[in-house]
């Protein structure tokens, strides 16, 4: 069995409608994230880090630096395949851009999130989150760096960036394509 970690920061993905904010606000964490995919995970266990339940504007430099710990931190287990990070939009190029650079090593560490926040009946989070859990456990990914995986697309980290705010295949990597 392939072992991956999710680490969840906040974001639409773990967002929903609060009628006392008057607005849609980050508050899930990542075991209530994993509890709602729709598909099996089969021969893939995964390992929960509640890291932030923030919006993405709302991270902080100090929060992008303990992110890179907490990252560092699950892939010094030698048993563990890769890490999901689950992320905001807002500012995901940005944090996936500064993984790539700081934290070293062959393990995949793969960004994604959802345009549709997790209360949307039609939320594309569930389905974000379990294509990036199976690129994050697939040993043919191993040496990718990290990447940003979105609407069942691969994109460099170091390529990518946000073209629309609010379409679901948001994340393009303009004059150089996808990784898969």
């Amino acid at each position: 069995m392939r072992h991956v970690a999710l680490i969840s920061t906040g974001g639409a993905i773990a967002s929903r409608h609060s009628d006392e904010a008057g607005a849609v606000v980050a508050g899930l964490g990542g075991s209530a994230l994993l509890a709602n995919l729709h598909d099996p995970l089969d021969g893939i266990e995964v390992q929960v880090e509640e890291f932030r339940e923030l919006n993405s504007f709302a991270l902080t430099l100090s929060d992008a630096h303990g992110l890179v710990a907490a990252i560092r931190a699950v892939l010094q287990d030698p048993g563990c395949a890769g890490v999901v990070v689950t992320h905001g939009t807002d500012t995901m190029e940005e944090s996936a851009y500064l993984v790539d650079i700081l934290v070293a090593g062959d393990k995949p560490i793969v960004f994604t999130g959802a345009q549709r926040h997790a209360g949307d009946p039609d939320s594309d989070g569930p389905r974000n989150i379990a294509d990036a859990i199976r690129v994050a456990a697939d040993g043919a990914t191993r040496g990718i760096d990290a990447v940003i995986v979105f609407e069942g697309e691969i994109h460099a980290a170091r390529d990518v960036t946000k073209m629309h705010s609010s379409r679901t295949d948001t994340f393009r990597s303009p004059g150089l394509g996808k990784l898969g």
